[in-house]
Formats: structure tokens, C-alpha cells, sequence
């Protein structure tokens, strides 16, 4: 093994090394935020601004929409960078509402999120809106809200909702003007959701998408690296050279070369 050879393989290992502790760090980021989102008692005063906005709502339909809220965050949190579309118009409020009370807000995305959630408004695109949706619709399939106390907020028990049950909320909660789906509607989010799927359109920014591609590299050198590994346990190489091409045929295996 040439001394170039010898340095690729051991850039690559500790490339490798820090892509592994990186996604574990992040893993485990994202598990206490989710956490965080799902225990989180939302303040008394985003109660009062809702019990205002919608005053013929009861207590357990407004528990309803603060629950909407709270899968929202999560389906974010859970997809970070990607461009969703907001389903429900109860929970838009709230979330307008969230806002409002500053201090609060900017702390909960800080714990939430990492940095502050911006509302960015519709401007009128009616296919990226459309994108947007069929994004949350498929992502939100099966994504618990959480809930503090299980499911109890302010003493009243409350489903917990996912990211999907936010197209019908409006519709449960009998609200004026609110949004309302179809079957037909939630048919043709699934399509365009798996064509954006297979186009690779996940509707992230560049730097993340860029940042999924590094790391299904690293998972498959990773993945190499191991198989080197085990074969050299199994005393199957006989010598570094040996070594060496073991990594680069188990790169090329995955459809992966250093050059």
C-alpha cells in the first residue's frame, strides 16, 4: 500500500468517524426536541387569545386546536428545512397568535426548533401552496404530537393528533370558513407527494439536501469500512494492499468509488 493509499483510507475513516458521531449527535437532538415539543404546556395567555378569536369554540375544542398546534411543530421539527403547507386554518391562528407573545415564542423555538420558526404567508403560488400541502400530508402520516400529560390539556382529554389529522381539524371543529378535504384531495396529495419523492424534490433548502447526500455517503463508506473490518477479523486479508482493495470493492459494490 502506496503512502497515498495510506492517507485516502485514513481521511476516509475519520471523515467517516466524525459523519457517525455527527448523525448520533443529531439523532439524539432531535429526540429531545421532539420530546420538548410534545411536553410543552403552552402558555395561559395563548388560551385567552384563542378563547377571543373563537369564542363559541368550548374548552376541549380549543384544547383541540392547541393540539393542532402542537403536531404542526413537530411534523417542522421532523422536517427540517422542508417547505410544508399549513392544512388548517384554526391552527394558523394559533399559530399567529403564538407569535404575538414574543417571549414565549422566541423561547420555544430556541428549545423547539434551534433557531426562531418564522410564518412565512402564502403568496399566491398555487402550485408551490398545493406542493406544500401534499408535503405535509406525507410526512405527517403517523407522527404523534405528544401531549402533555398524555393527551390532557388543562384537565381536558384531548386526542393526540398527527401531522395528517391537521386537513380534517377545521372540519371537527365545525369552524366557519375553515378548510375542508375530500378523499379526491387526499388522493391527489399522496400522488404528487411520492412524484415529488421520486424526483427527489423533498422540498428542503440546498444545505440540506446536500447535507442527506453526504450522509447516505457516509453511511455506505461506513458501511465499507466495516465489511474491511470483518474480513480482516475473519483473517480473509492477508495483507494491508489486501485491505485496501477489500474497501474499494465493497465501495464499488454500493456504486461508490474514491476516484
Amino acid at each position: 500500500m502506496t503512502t497515498f493509499e495510506v492517507l485516502c483510507v485514513a481521511g476516509i475513516v475519520v471523515l467517516v468517524g466524525w459523519a457517525v458521531r455527527n448523525s448520533r449527535r443529531q439523532a439524539r437532538l432531535r429526540a429531545e426536541r421532539a420530546k420538548f415539543i410534545a411536553g410543552y404546556v403552552f402558555p395561559a395567555g395563548l388560551r385567552f387569545k384563542l378563547d377571543q378569536a373563537f369564542p363559541a369554540f368550548s374548552t376541549e375544542q380549543t384544547s383541540m386546536v392547541l393540539e393542532g398546534l402542537r403536531a404542526w411543530f413537530q411534523l417542522v421539527a421532523a422536517n427540517p428545512g422542508t417547505k410544508l403547507g399549513m392544512p388548517s386554518r384554526a391552527v394558523d391562528s394559533a399559530w399567529h397568535e403564538f407569535i404575538l407573545l414574543t417571549k414565549n415564542y422566541a423561547d420555544f423555538c430556541d428549545k423547539a426548533f434551534g433557531k426562531f420558526l418564522h410564518h412565512v404567508p402564502h403568496d399566491g403560488d398555487a402550485k408551490a401552496e398545493q406542493d406544500g400541502l401534499a408535503r405535509t400530508y406525507g410526512n405527517g402520516a403517523g407522527l404523534l404530537a405528544g401531549g402533555a400529560a398524555l393527551g390532557l390539556v388543562g384537565g381536558v382529554g384531548v386526542a393526540m393528533l398527527t401531522g395528517r389529522d391537521l386537513f380534517g381539524l377545521d372540519q371537527r371543529l365545525g369552524m366557519p370558513g375553515g378548510t375542508s378535504y375530500d378523499a379526491t384531495d387526499f388522493v391527489e396529495f399522496e400522488k404528487r407527494h411520492q412524484k415529488m419523492q421520486s424526483s427527489g424534490d423533498g422540498g428542503g433548502d440546498s444545505s440540506s439536501t446536500v447535507a442527506v447526500a453526504v450522509t447516505a455517503v457516509m453511511a455506505a463508506v461506513e458501511e465499507a469500512v466495516a465489511a474491511a473490518v470483518a474480513a480482516a477479523e475473519r483473517g480473509h486479508l492477508r495483507s494491508p494492499s489486501g485491505g485496501y482493495r477489500f474497501f474499494i470493492e465493497a465501495l464499488s459494490n454500493m456504486g461508490l468509488a474514491l476516484y
